[in-house]
């Protein structure tokens, strides 16, 4: 894997020191403190357009909700503060995942809603032990330290659907990710290639890909990159709702 870094690369194998290094450096209460905030907004501004694709307009084009099969659970990957999300899911199941400790003890402490749930964990590496009918994650994919080991792992920890926002922009002639590292910041910020992404998810049997750019109505980044996928169906031995896993 390749990391640019200004106008030198730096190579990370896949294990190692090196790479366990940079993973500690990035995530934690360590986050950029300007892309935590563009995080926070990018949440708010696609809460609207997630609502409205996963529990209104695919819902009647599949069928789900006929078939009682309506989605139910949400996981959140890089939860931040649960903006907009802990209210829009009042009435379902929701987990929010940081790495932030700092971030999941303030929504311990100020949402008190039985039906969600918040934990502070490495979900890239090391998963999260449980599916959701939807995994969702909004402007985090873009500080990543490995893009495509958080598509996948968004694969594994849903039942459902997948749906991400990249608010660096929309870079459709990238073939592959570019990651460039701020050390001010302590933080990643990528360039997320569209065709890397169609082809990672693929390759994992989604179908239904939907990758395109959406106008943010902003003059220094017009477009953004919004991402949603079917996950294919998993063996019955590898499921298990969010709401059985915390009770």
């Amino acid at each position: 894997m390749l990391f640019i870094q200004g106008e030198g690369i730096i190579k990370i194998a896949a294990n190692g020191t090196r790479r366990n290094h940079v993973r500690a450096q990035i995530y934690a209460s360590q986050l950029g403190q300007g892309a935590r905030q563009d995080a926070e907004l990018n949440r708010s501004r696609h809460l609207k357009f997630a609502l409205q694709f996963f529990f209104l307009d695919d819902l009647r084009l599949s069928g789900l909700e006929r078939a009682g099969q309506g989605i139910a659970s949400l996981a959140d990957f890089g939860c931040g503060l649960g903006v907009g999300y802990a209210d829009a899911f009042r009435d379902r199941r929701y987990i929010g995942l940081d790495l932030s400790a700092r971030n999941v003890e303030w929504c311990r402490h100020n949402r008190s809603n039985p039906l969600h749930r918040y934990a502070c964990v490495d979900f890239v590496v090391d998963g999260i032990g449980e599916t959701a009918d939807v995994v969702s994650s909004s402007g985090t994919i873009d500080n990543a330290y490995d893009v495509d080991a958080f598509v996948q792992s968004m694969i594994r920890a849903s039942s459902g659907w997948i749906y991400f926002t990249c608010y660096r922009g929309w870079f459709p002639d990238l073939r592959e990710h570019r990651y460039s590292w701020d050390e001010k910041t302590t933080c990643f910020y990528n360039d997320i290639s569209p065709r890397r992404i169609r082809s990672v998810l693929e390759r994992a049997g989604c179908t239904e890909v939907d990758i395109r750019p959406m106008a943010t109505g902003r003059s220094d980044v017009r477009y953004e990159t919004r991402v949603i996928a079917r996950v294919p169906v998993k063996p019955a031995h590898e499921t298990g709702s969010i709401r059985a896993a915390a009770e």
